[in-house]
């Protein structure tokens, strides 16, 4: 029960391009079967692409962005992109599943809820959750072990299918450029 999400930016795009490229043609064409009055830019158009040949660098530049766009669009179309509903441990035969944002939110707060957290950056990846606190205090191996610890509990509650490894850094805030610097020798 793995869900991935609509490609609909994409396909509004390419809905666009053809929609933009069919008026441009039938506001061509029409005018011209009808024996209606040409738009002023009619004949700007028949002239730029009477002047242009086959060995012209333009046409081998249109030619080299269509098939890259139709590469790009091809790519997306075949390759998977990011689950947005992570699968559960099986439990009863029962399929369940977490949204991305619900175990991303989870995994947040409970790293947020170790002393000596300020703030919580947590990134979730195919089999590995990495999390980086930031503290206003000493940054010390018990903290990383407590967020590590604290954060592991929290995947073990919720249970994702594929168990994830958990990483965690502390790094320390409210140090600015300069101290830095004058820490390390460096210029002030």
């Amino acid at each position: 029960m793995i869900r991935r999400p609509h490609r609909a930016v994409p396909a509004a795009v390419l809905a666009l391009a053809l929609l933009g490229i069919s008026t441009a043609v039938a506001l061509t064409l029409i005018p011209g079967l009808t024996g209606a009055p040409d738009y002023l830019w009619h004949d700007v158009i028949v002239r730029v692409l009477h002047d242009i040949s086959w060995n012209d660098a333009r046409v081998a530049a249109a030619g080299l962005a269509a098939v890259a766009g139709g590469v790009a669009l091809l790519a997306l179309a075949v390759l998977p992109d990011r689950t947005t509903v992570l699968p559960l441990a099986a439990g009863d035969e029962i399929a369940a599943g977490v949204v991305r944002s619900g175990l991303h939110r989870a995994l947040g707060a409970a790293a947020q809820s170790v002393d000596g957290v300020h703030s919580v950056r947590v990134r979730l990846h195919r089999r590995k959750i990495r999390v980086v606190a930031r503290t206003s205090g000493v940054r010390s191996p018990e903290l990383r072990q407590a967020v590590r610890d604290a954060v592991d509990a929290q995947v073990t509650r919720i249970a994702p299918a594929p168990s994830p490894r958990v990483t965690a850094r502390v790094c320390r805030i409210g140090l600015g450029a300069r101290q830095r610097n004058s820490r390390r020798g460096g210029r002030r």
